[in-house]
């Protein structure tokens, strides 16, 4: 089998070696044209000799790779049988804690809120009573400076704690998907800039099976149906 292997790649290289012509060769006429002929059997010759010599080593290869598959497919699937049970009560008592999390949290931006008026009306006030001292004092610039100077009071300076702060020995994660209700509102979202031209990525071989069974009646505004000659070995 070495020895094989060495006298297919001293001939792999011969010829490596001679077609290194083939880059000036122009097909113009029937002798050039007989010329290429005569190459692309030789080389294709040489191409099926190579497939000869290591497909089977390929095809042993493979054979053990598909073994060690199977014997770690074996192992995996026993490691999920064992975690199955485990996984879905997890998943369902964590389910109930995430949607605890959730029902709460709204109640906390709603309380929030809330508090967050009720803080800012009691700095109005406290700055219109200052104002309203300032100007009986008969200073009407001071008064005048206070009411302009309205500060804003934020939702985070008034929110209540959180729930998820009396979690333990497990954390929350906000996690984002998209749920598409409307294929065509997407395209047209791409179409007016509001998406990455990554969402609606064209699937060029899709496309190109499209074009394989319309051939000249392939008719796709932005995409043209390219046709090219291509050379198969004689059976």
């Amino acid at each position: 089998m070495e020895t094989l292997s060495k006298d297919l790649e001293l001939a792999r290289k011969n010829v490596l070696s001679m077609a290194k012509s083939l880059e000036s060769l122009q097909v113009v006429d029937s002798q050039t044209l007989s010329v290429a002929n005569t190459w692309a059997v030789d080389l294709r010759t040489v191409e099926k000799k190579i497939d000869e010599y290591w497909d089977p080593l390929i095809e042993k290869a493979k054979e053990a790779k598909k073994k060690a598959e199977e014997s770690r497919k074996g192992l995996s699937d026993e490691k999920e049988r064992m975690k199955e049970g485990i996984q879905k009560a997890r998943k369902m008592v964590e389910g109930k804690i995430a949607e605890y999390i959730r029902v709460e949290e709204e109640k906390r931006k709603v309380e929030a809120e809330k508090a967050r008026k009720e803080a800012q009306k009691q700095e109005d006030d406290m700055r219109l009573d200052l104002a309203v001292e300032a100007e009986s004092s008969g200073n009407e610039q001071l008064a005048d400076s206070i009411l302009e100077g309205s500060a804003h009071v934020p939702t985070t300076a008034v929110a209540p704690p959180s729930v998820k702060e009396e979690l333990h020995g497990i954390n929350t994660f906000e996690h984002w998907y998209a749920e598409i209700i409307n294929e065509h509102q997407v395209v047209q979202a791409w179409l007016d800039g509001k998406t990455p031209i990554t969402v609606v990525t064209v699937n060029l071989g899709e496309l190109s099976k499209f074009a394989k069974l319309q051939k000249e009646r392939f008719d796709v505004p932005g995409a043209i149906a390219k046709k090219e000659i291509r050379i198969k070995g004689a059976r």
